[in-house]
C-alpha cells in the first residue's frame, strides 16, 4: 500500500513538471512512460473542461496551453541583435525536434516555431511544449535570451526609463525585472536593488552577473570618520559595481542591498535622489498557474481570505513608503494577483496622502472589459488607466500594474538654525 502511495505521489509530481513546470526530470520506467504519452497528455490537458471561473476569468484557459515567452536581452545583444538570436533560436528548436523524432517521440511541428510578440517589444513567443527544450539552450545559458513571461516585462516598460535615471527595485529577486530595467537604461544610470533574504539576494547577484555582465568593485570609504557608517552600509550592501558598457556609455551602476526596503529613510542620501521606483511586493500569486492548482484543491484564496488581507496591509505599507521619496517622479506598482484587494484597493488606500496621480501605464496594452476583472463596489475612475493581463485574453500569466506620476514637488523642509551660532550683531542706525 505504501509503495502504491509513493508511486502515486511521484506520478502527480511528474505530471505537474510535464504540464506546468520546467519539464520532466529524472529517469526510470515512469519517465519513459511519460515521454511516450507526453503529446497525448498535453492535448488532453489543453482541451479539458475548465473549472468554475475564478478571479479575472483565469480558469477559462488551460494553463498548459499558454505560450512560453523569452525576452531578447539588449545588454548582451544590443539593439540590433534580435534578428540574429531569433535565427539561432529557430535553428536550435528544429534540431531539438529532429533529435526527439529520432528517439521515437511524437513532436508536432508547431513546437519548434518561434514568433515575435505583436505587442510587447523584444519578446519572442514559443509553443507551450517548448519549455523543456529551452532550459539548456546556449542562448539561454549565456544570458542572450531570458526566460520571462510577457506580463513580467511590463513593469520596466511602464516606468518610462531613460538613460541616466536613478532607479530603485524594492523587491528585486529573482532579477528578471531588474535586469530588464538595466537594459532599458542603455548603459547609463543607477540601480538600487533590494532583497532582504540573504539566499535570494545571492541568487539575484548571480543572475545579474549572467544577464547584465555585472562586475563588482571593492566596498570601501575614504575617511576614518565614516568607519561606523561604513560598517552599517557594508552589512546592508551585498555588492556594488557596474554592468556591461553600452557603446560609449560606461554601464549602469548597480548596488544590491540585503535589507528591508521599508527601513530606508527616503529623505536621506542617496535615496533622496531616486527618480523611479519599481514596487512588486509579495502577493497571493493568483495569476500564476501553480497557485491555481493549490487553490482549486484547498478551496482557499477568496477575497475574504485572511491571508489576502494581511498581504494587502503589507502592500499598502510598501507602496505608501515608495510615494514618500522626495524626487521620485514615477512609481510603478505591480502584482501577479488577480484580486482587487491586492491591486486597486491598495492604490486607492495609498493615493490620498501622496502627491501622485494614476496615469496611463502603456497605451498600446488593451485590457479586457471591466466586468471581467472588477466586482463588488464600483472601481475608482482612474482604474481604467491601470494595466491588467488575464490568461484567457492575453495568453500569459495574470498581472496587475499601476503607474503613479508626481503631480507636485515635495515641500522643502526648513533649514534648522545652527545650535552654536553666535548672535547677529545689530547695526546702528538700521531697523535690523
Amino acid at each position: 500500500m505504501m509503495a502504491r502511495l509513493e508511486t502515486s505521489g511521484l506520478f502527480l509530481v511528474m505530471a505537474f513538471d510535464l504540464l506546468l513546470g520546467q519539464g520532466l526530470r529524472g529517469g526510470g520506467q515512469l519517465r519513459r512512460r511519460f515521454d511516450a504519452a507526453a503529446l497525448r497528455l498535453r492535448r488532453a490537458w489543453a482541451s479539458r473542461d475548465p473549472p468554475s471561473a475564478g478571479a479575472g476569468g483565469a480558469s477559462e484557459v488551460g494553463w498548459a496551453a499558454l505560450p512560453r515567452y523569452v525576452r531578447v536581452n539588449g545588454v548582451k545583444m544590443g539593439k540590433t541583435g534580435k534578428k540574429a538570436v531569433l535565427k539561432q533560436l529557430r535553428k536550435a528548436l528544429k534540431e531539438k525536434r529532429a533529435q526527439e523524432l529520432q528517439e521515437g517521440k511524437e513532436v508536432e511541428p508547431e513546437v519548434a516555431e518561434v514568433k515575435e510578440d505583436e505587442v510587447v517589444p523584444n519578446v519572442l513567443v514559443l509553443h507551450p511544449s517548448s519549455r523543456a527544450w529551452l532550459q539548456n539552450l546556449p542562448e539561454v545559458l549565456s544570458g542572450q535570451l531570458v526566460l520571462q513571461d510577457r506580463s513580467s516585462c511590463l513593469s520596466a516598460l511602464a516606468a518610462g526609463l531613460t538613460p541616466g535615471t536613478t532607479v530603485v527595485d524594492s523587491c528585486a529577486a529573482p532579477g528578471s525585472k531588474t535586469s530588464h530595467a538595466i537594459d532599458l537604461l542603455e548603459g547609463s544610470g543607477r540601480m538600487f536593488a533590494f532583497e532582504k533574504d540573504p539566499k535570494r539576494a545571492s541568487s539575484l547577484l548571480e543572475r545579474l552577473r549572467l544577464l547584465t555582465g555585472f562586475q563588482e568593485v571593492a566596498l570601501h570609504t575614504r575617511t576614518k570618520k565614516s568607519k561606523a557608517n561604513r560598517a552599517s552600509r557594508a552589512s546592508a550592501a551585498l555588492a556594488r559595481g557596474r554592468c556591461l558598457p553600452v557603446g560609449s556609455k560606461p554601464g549602469v551602476e548597480v548596488e544590491l542591498r540585503t535589507m528591508d526596503f521599508l527601513k530606508v529613510d527616503p529623505r536621506a542620501a542617496p535615496w533622496n535622489e531616486v527618480e523611479v521606483l519599481l514596487i512588486d511586493p509579495s502577493c497571493s500569486g493568483s495569476g500564476l498557474p501553480e497557485h491555481h492548482l493549490t487553490a482549486a484543491a484547498t478551496g482557499a484564496d477568496t477575497e475574504n481570505d485572511g491571508r489576502l488581507r494581511r498581504l494587502a496591509a503589507f502592500q499598502k505599507r510598501i507602496l505608501s513608503h515608495a510615494l514618500q521619496f522626495p524626487k521620485a517622479r514615477t512609481v510603478v506598482y505591480s502584482t501577479c494577483s488577480l484580486h482587487r484587494v491586492e491591486n486597486e484597493d491598495v492604490v486607492e488606500a495609498a493615493l490620498p496622502s501622496s502627491r501622485f496621480q494614476v496615469v496611463q501605464a502603456l497605451p498600446w496594452w488593451h485590457n479586457a472589459p471591466k466586468e471581467e476583472h472588477g466586482h463588488g463596489s464600483t472601481l475608482p475612475s482612474w482604474a481604467s488607466h491601470c494595466l491588467r493581463s488575464q490568461p484567457d485574453v492575453h495568453r500569459c500569466r495574470g498581472f496587475f500594474l499601476c503607474r503613479l506620476d508626481r503631480t507636485a514637488p515635495e515641500p522643502e523642509e526648513p533649514e534648522e538654525p545652527a545650535q552654536n551660532a553666535a548672535p547677529r550683531k545689530r547695526r546702528v542706525g538700521t531697523w535690523n
